[in-house]
Formats: C-alpha cells, structure tokens, sequence
C-alpha cells in the first residue's frame, strides 16, 4: 500500500507538471498571437 501510495503522489505530480508546463505553452501562444 505504502509503495502504491509513492507511486500515485509521483503520478499525480507529473500529471501537475504537465498541466502546468501545457498551461504555459497556451499562455505564451497566447500572448504570441495577440502581438501584431
């Protein structure tokens, strides 16, 4: 259970990351799209 439970936290921050890091690439598209 214990090695189940490191194992979903280390998922769970990964998933974070990439949300995180998608996020990012959204707003800075974002703001490349509103440059004229």
């Amino acid at each position: 259970y214990q090695v189940d439970y490191g194992l979903n936290e280390l998922v769970e921050q990964e998933c974070e990351s990439i949300k995180n890091h998608k996020g990012l690439e959204f707003r800075e598209l974002l703001s490349y799209v509103k440059k004229p």
